[in-house]
């Protein structure tokens, strides 16, 4: 966490300064890639591009292009749901809506200290963790919270299964007060929007993905320092604690059916690890999903494209823009393009 400060200072100092405004994108019907740019916090500089897949252009601050304000601070997840985008904005406690080509809708101001993280969408309804301990559910018509409660320290993600939503808690801020890390992943009835129990998983619960049976794949980040990364099970027909698979330690992970694939990264060597395992058979299907590892400093994003299983993967630069990287469902490298700062989210965008 100390690393992480300091590698934020001297990032603050080198980009205090404003920069131009990208050209604006033309609106067409070309599916994109949408790259969420979390910027550095206390600098009011997280922004969103755009790369045509059709193309190839790209597109920066696009959400500041089209609104002239600036998106927020820390920006944390987006999602795209019923003709609209979702993104949340946590040291702003901002959660904006827009149209596809990044024209706002609403800004939806909440109480200062939410710190909305992480989304997902079911049934008319868009589930927002809050980082001061609760899930927030947002009508999409409306555009109002319209439900709010309680689960563990500090959410991060949220998955939706069987009328349930779940929600990794990582307690990422209790080394403030001296506690440990939260080891829980919190149940939510969401047809009384309840908490009906929480289940113990491993230390820092942070990814969740649902596999092909609707059951929840937990992924934890351990301590940082003698706990490892690992994945975890929950069976959703019980609602119980399933197992732990062994030797796999994801930091961040997609899914696909039962295939994970997810990447971690060696502090000591600075080496990245892009492995694809099977959740159902429980063996590591490849050791590495890319076929050229080194092309990725450090990674800070994955997701996937579910009609060609392309992978998309960023890379951050500790000092300035990142980028991402696509491969292809062989692991065969297709193209980079860049993005602004720290690129933490990466969603296709198709009308």
């Amino acid at each position: 966490m100390k690393k992480f400060l300091n590698i934020a200072v001297i990032a603050i100092v080198l980009f205090s300064c404003e920069k131009d405004p990208a050209p604006k994108p033309e609106v067409t019907p070309n599916p994109k890639l949408l790259v969420l740019n979390e910027g550095i916090r206390g600098q009011n500089n997280s922004s969103i591009t755009f790369y045509d897949l059709v193309t190839g252009e790209v597109f920066q601050d696009v959400f500041f292009t089209q609104n002239k304000r600036r998106l927020g601070d820390i920006a944390n997840d987006v999602l795209v749901y019923g003709g609209k985008i979702y993104i949340t904005v946590g040291f702003s406690s901002t959660i904006e809506v827009t149209d596809f080509n990044l024209k706002s809708i609403k800004q939806i101001q909440l109480e200062a200290n939410r710190e909305p993280h992480g989304l997902a969408a079911h049934n008319g309804k868009v589930y927002i963790t809050y980082f001061d301990g609760h899930l927030a559910r947002l009508d999409t018509v409306t555009l109002e919270i319209d439900g709010l409660v309680k689960v563990g320290d500090n959410p991060e993600n949220v998955a939706i299964s069987n009328g349930f939503a779940y929600v990794t808690n990582s307690g990422g801020l209790n080394f403030l007060v001296g506690a440990d890390y939260d080891s829980t992943v919190s149940v939510i009835d969401l047809a009384t929007f309840t908490e009906i129990k929480k289940i113990i998983v491993g230390l820092n619960p942070f990814s969740i993905g649902v596999d092909e049976s609707g059951n929840i794949i937990v992924g934890c980040r351990g301590n940082y320092f003698d706990i490892p990364y690992s994945l975890h099970r929950i069976n959703v027909t019980t609602n119980t604690y399933d197992k732990k698979f062994e030797g796999i330690t994801p930091a961040d992970f997609v899914m696909k059916g039962n295939i994970v694939y997810y990447y971690n990264f060696d502090w000591a060597t600075f080496t990245g690890q892009y492995v694809e395992f099977n959740t159902l058979t429980e063996t590591v299907v490849r050791p590495s999903f890319i076929s050229d590892p080194s092309l990725i400093g450090t990674p800070y994003a994955i997701n996937i494209n579910h009609q060609n299983e392309n992978i998309y993967i960023s890379d951050v630069d500790w000092m300035g823009p990142g980028k991402v990287f696509a491969f292809d469902k062989t692991g065969v490298k297709l193209f980079e393009f860049p993005t602004d700062l720290w690129p933490k989210k990466i969603v296709v965008l198709q009308k």
